[in-house]
């Protein structure tokens, strides 16, 4: 049971870094169109 809670707060985690990404990425872009291709 343990085991199984930790990969579920890995997966949360993971995808709570790859959410703040694309906020960043999208940020960037916003403030730099011209890197947006």
């Amino acid at each position: 049971m343990a085991c199984f809670s930790l990969l579920i707060q890995e997966r949360s985690l993971f995808l709570i870094h790859s959410f703040f990404k694309k906020i960043l990425c999208s940020l960037i872009c916003s403030r730099h169109p011209v890197m947006n291709s």
